[in-house]
């Protein structure tokens, strides 16, 4: 039963608390007294939908919380399997801010909407006349069927084998998925095998596959590094070559001056035939190695 019903910021409500005693509770007033405004609140724990034109001040959140004693109710099992504490007394809460996000939450743990409603029709029944929500439902009919029949050990047993049931249907599930993902890993592994044999690679071949392989890969880094240095060294107004043959050509000149101018010119000719080799030899290896990534498909 609800023992206690608190709103906050809701519509014209700034903060109120009624608290229900056991038996039959009236509650009467004249038109506008705020009778439709406590049930819209009561609506929101049980899961309707959330409107941030119901409140009161748009800068502050809207709270309603109900106080329910659940211990005639036979929830254990509900809380147990929706991973909910299970309290004698529940606190329903629900919170609306200002932005119209709406949160909801079962004895403080977060929970949501369709939850909400769904343990919310088992707490309250709201019906007008002709009209009636729980009766129509055959869960609640099976709650009133055991609790005429009044064997709780058996409803006991029979809820406990019902999930082992469940719990072994979920399973099932997972074995058969995994089974098929094992199937089509098979055909595939199977697809790779064949064509590997049908390469008929030797070793010496798989080596050079993966060796241009890896030239592939980094082909783009590979490109802009020999461009740049052909570049640098012979392409430029101011080539590393050109500049290092003007350097050599003048210590040459002056090399009969000095042992030490001597010994530079040798050293800047070494220099220049070496760097004038390893330009060449780069543009040998990009010219005998057109890169295209394309193949590594």
């Amino acid at each position: 039963m609800l023992l206690k019903l608190s709103i906050n910021n809701y519509t014209l409500i700034s903060a109120a608390e009624i608290d229900f005693r056991p038996g039959f509770t009236v509650i009467t007033g004249e038109t506008g007294a705020g009778k439709s405004i406590m049930l819209g609140a009561l609506s929101l724990i049980l899961g309707k939908r959330a409107d941030p034109s119901v409140l009161m001040d748009k800068k502050k959140k809207c709270v309603v919380e109900g106080t329910f004693d659940v211990r005639k109710l036979n929830l254990n099992h509900f809380f147990e399997e929706n991973d909910l504490d299970y309290e004698p007394v529940t606190i329903l809460r629900r919170e609306i801010n200002p932005a119209g996000k709406s949160r909801a939450f079962v004895n403080d743990t977060p929970v949501n909407l369709n939850l909400l409603k769904t343990l919310g029709n088992r707490l309250v029944d709201i019906h007008s006349q002709h009209q009636t929500l729980l009766l129509n439902e055959s869960g609640f009919q099976l709650e009133l069927f055991d609790a005429y029949v009044n064997q709780p050990e058996l409803l006991h047993t029979y809820g406990l084998l019902f999930r082992q049931y469940r719990e072994s249907q979920r399973k099932l599930a997972g074995l058969q998925q995994q089974n098929e993902q094992s199937r089509r890993n098979e055909d595939y592994f199977r697809f790779q095998l064949n064509e590997l044999e049908s390469a008929a690679l030797d070793e010496d071949e798989q080596v050079l596959l993966e060796e241009k392989n890896k030239l592939l890969t980094h082909a783009v880094e590979i490109k802009t590094a020999v461009d740049m240095t052909v570049k640098l060294l012979k392409e430029e107004d101011f080539a590393v070559l050109e500049q290092l043959g003007r350097l050599k050509e003048t210590f040459a000149r002056l090399s009969g001056l000095h042992p030490s101018i001597a010994e530079f010119a040798e050293r800047l000719q070494s220099s220049y035939i070496e760097l004038a080799d390893l330009a060449a030899e780069i543009e040998n290896f990009a010219s005998f190695n057109e890169f295209n990534p394309a193949e590594l498909q």
